[in-house]
């Protein structure tokens, strides 16, 4: 993929690098979440840098165990040399100061990268601190990325970082691309995915794997890696996670305090890792597409659970806000429950259709007519009469008055004359417009 909106950034790098090259050695933080393009940014930078700067990359593992000094074992072993035969036995203190000397002395400027420092030991935190305050006098510029939406005021680089003088180092935050941008590589591709850029939030790699397994459904990659993110949180995180997942678009935080307890256990660990966001009494996912990747990776059992618990939970005061309906119906049909699916779902179809939404009015009947021998017999007839509404609305002329005939057998078997003149009249606006099957009937 192309990289794109992010000439800033590659321009602030190079400025620092040709300060660097004069000897003003700085200190750039690159930041941004998973998947954003900070390693991209990097790699465009570094192969443009190779002309004129010697390139050093360490990088820091997501390991159970962190690798000690990991980034700077990569660096010395990329320098070689008598460094790399001290790895072994050196003390970390000499590592660094015959890092620093071999900088010095080097024909060329250096560009040391500590990749993902959000992962980093004590140790290689200890070299970034010593890094950063003595290379301001040597030609050479210490880049150092990381996630900011998983280091929290309590990380230790965290601590790190507040102790670094300001003006030995800058800090570039790598945003998602616009709209227009994501409209690009979809043009480029020759595909048509409208909702991409709001599924994505312009994330680069969630943008590249959609676009590679464009089938509807979460690229496997992506799954893959959200779910590594989620397997990493305590039990009662994944718990809240998994409950935001199966309530599109946000679920409401008086509903989660019901379910979770007044602190809503787990919600401050999901907001620090940057994969839930809290915006004004509302939690959601911070991208959409993740919230679809831990959806889809919950067996049945445990979402027809979930959804009972939403469900109990935005039931349990008496007679909902019309503006819950929606939601009611959606976690109905989601715990499989055809008594809660045929008793919600009407109402809120009802109350779509009283607000000009006639498409979600005749999606909601759609699945409510699907369980129809849960209902008795009037409501069934309401219900077809309002899919006959529903269906008129929507231009299936045929399907609306398929629908009244249905409903009028209903009414005149329960002998409700009122049902029926109803019904008629209905039917008779239906054939003002539409042309039936059979002209005879009526």
């Amino acid at each position: 993929m192309p990289l794109l909106e992010r000439e800033p950034h590659l321009q602030a790098l190079h400025s620092a690098l040709a300060a660097a090259g004069r000897g003003g050695g700085h200190t750039v933080l690159v930041t941004g979440e998973a998947g954003i393009g900070k390693t991209a940014l990097i790699e465009a930078f570094t192969q443009s840098a190779t002309r004129q700067a010697r390139v050093l990359w360490g990088a820091c593992e997501a390991l159970f165990t962190p690798r000690p000094l990991g980034p700077l074992h990569d660096i010395l072993h990329a320098v070689g040399g008598p460094l790399r035969t001290q790895l072994r036995d050196g003390r970390p203190i000499d590592l660094f100061h015959g890092l620093l000397d071999d900088i010095r002395r080097h024909h060329q400027p250096s560009v040391l990268v500590i990749e993902d420092a959000h992962w980093a030991d004590h140790g290689t935190l200890d070299f970034v601190r010593f890094m950063v305050r003595r290379i301001e006098r040597a030609a050479a510029l210490l880049v150092v990325t990381f996630r900011d939406d998983e280091v929290g005021s309590e990380h230790p680089l965290s601590m790190v970082l507040g102790d670094l003088p300001t003006a030995a180092r800058t800090r570039l935050r790598v945003a998602g691309l616009s709209a227009p941008a994501v409209d690009a590589l979809l043009r480029d591709a020759g595909m048509q995915m409208p909702d991409l850029h709001r599924l994505s939030s312009g994330n680069p790699f969630f943008v590249t794997e959609m676009l590679r397994e464009p089938d509807g459904i979460v690229a496997s990659t992506i799954r893959d890696a959200v779910m590594a993110r989620a397997m990493r949180l305590p039990a009662e995180a994944r718990a809240l996670l998994e409950l935001v997942a199966v309530s599109p678009d946000h679920a409401d935080l008086s509903l989660l305090r019901t379910l979770r307890g007044p602190a809503v256990a787990g919600l401050a660990e999901c907001t620090s890792r940057g994969l839930l966001v809290l915006r004004g009494d509302q939690v959601a996912f911070r991208h959409e597409i993740a919230r679809v990747a831990i959806e889809q990776a919950l067996s049945g059992t445990r979402r027809w659970e979930l959804h009972a618990m939403m469900l109990g939970a935005l039931t349990a005061g008496g007679d909902p806000e019309p503006d819950r309906l929606a939601r009611i119906a959606h976690h109905a049909v989601g715990s499989a429950d055809p008594a809660a699916i045929v008793r919600w779902g009407p109402l809120a179809a009802r109350t779509a259709s009283s607000r000009g939404a006639h498409r979600e009015a005749y999606a909601l009947l759609s699945t409510v007519r699907a369980h129809g021998e849960a209902m008795s017999t009037r409501d069934r007839a309401r219900m077809l009469d309002h899919v006959a509404r529903a269906s008129f609305v929507m231009g299936e002329g045929a399907e609306a008055l398929a629908a009244s005939e249905a409903a009028f057998e209903l009414w005149e078997t329960l002998g409700d004359a009122v049902g029926m003149g109803r019904n008629l009249i209905q039917r008779s606006e239906f054939l003002g417009w539409v042309r039936p099957s059979n002209p005879l009937d009526i």
